[in-house]
This record gives C-alpha cells, sequence and structure tokens, in this order.
C-alpha cells in the first residue's frame, strides 16, 4: 500500500488547494494524452487520481487519515477495494479538477450531452457554437473572443419592418 500524500508529493497537514495543485501537476505529467501506449504512465494516472479522490474529499480524507486504506475498504463494504475499476473513472476525476463537469468522460469528449446537462442550462444559454482549443488551453484555462450574432423581434413591429400606428 503506498501513501497517498506521497503519491501525490504533500504533506499530510497539506491544504486542499496545495493537493488540487500537486494533483493537477502529476496528472498532467501522466496523462494517458500525453503518454500514449505507456501501461506505466497509465497505472500511475490511476494512483495519482485515486490518491486525489480521497483526499480532495473531507469524510474519505478523515477516514484515510485515522484508519488507512483499510478504514476506507471497510467504510465501503466488507472485501471491496478503493480503486478505479476503469480509466473512466480516473477521467471523470482528473476533469473535476479541472472545472469539468462528471458526465460521462467519452461522451463530453466525443460531443454526447448527458440528460441532466439540459436541466442545469441557463436561462438565455441557449447558442451553440463549436470552439477548437488546444490540449494544453483547455488544461491550463485561457481566454477566447467570441462574437454571437442575436436576432431579437422588434416589439415595435413585431419583425414586419412598419411600425404600426
Amino acid at each position: 500500500m503506498q501513501d497517498y500524500y506521497q503519491i501525490l508529493g504533500v504533506e499530510r497537514n497539506a491544504t486542499q488547494e496545495q493537493i488540487k495543485k500537486a494533483y493537477r501537476k502529476k496528472a498532467l505529467k501522466f496523462h494517458p494524452d500525453k503518454n500514449p501506449g505507456d501501461a506505466a504512465a497509465e497505472a500511475h494516472f490511476k494512483e495519482v487520481s485515486q490518491a486525489y479522490e480521497v483526499l480532495s474529499d473531507p469524510k474519505q480524507r478523515q477516514l484515510y487519515d485515522q484508519y488507512g486504506e483499510e478504514g476506507l475498504n471497510a467504510s465501503m463494504g466488507a472485501g471491496s477495494s478503493h480503486g478505479f475499476a476503469s480509466m473512466e473513472e480516473a477521467l471523470r476525476t482528473f476533469m473535476g479538477a479541472f472545472g469539468g463537469g462528471t458526465e460521462s468522460v467519452f461522451d463530453s469528449f466525443f460531443g454526447f450531452e448527458s440528460s441532466d446537462s439540459h436541466s442545469r442550462s441557463q436561462k438565455g444559454a441557449s447558442k451553440k457554437f463549436h470552439l477548437t482549443i488546444k490540449f494544453e488551453e483547455a488544461v491550463k484555462g485561457c481566454e477566447k473572443k467570441v462574437s454571437i450574432n442575436n436576432y431579437v423581434t422588434c416589439e415595435k413591429c413585431s419583425g414586419s419592418g412598419a411600425a404600426s400606428s
């Protein structure tokens, strides 16, 4: 069993911000897109994601600090192992740490929307467009200028072009 704090390279008294920063740095280093076909990097990415999953959740972190990984396993039920069953789970943690949603990572990559994404949309946010950005921009964040045409029906003439009297 490896120590989650050592995996992320932080002290046991690290703040949530320090844990998140360390996770982002390591997750970027070992991300499958940056290391295609590298099984060791993929395994390390899963370890880093697992460590972040536990240490970023105050309840799980408290259990881990008090009882170690066995305490986490016991809280999840006998015989369970605390880890990612798939790369998608690890990537979901990765996306969450970078401000992404928790819908299926692969769905969001390929343009599919989860059924609850419509219910979360804000009023007036019905316009959609495609914006291509680089991976680095998505990870580090960036600002882009976007022009959007908004056509509104004139209240005076109801869009006919002739004002009513």
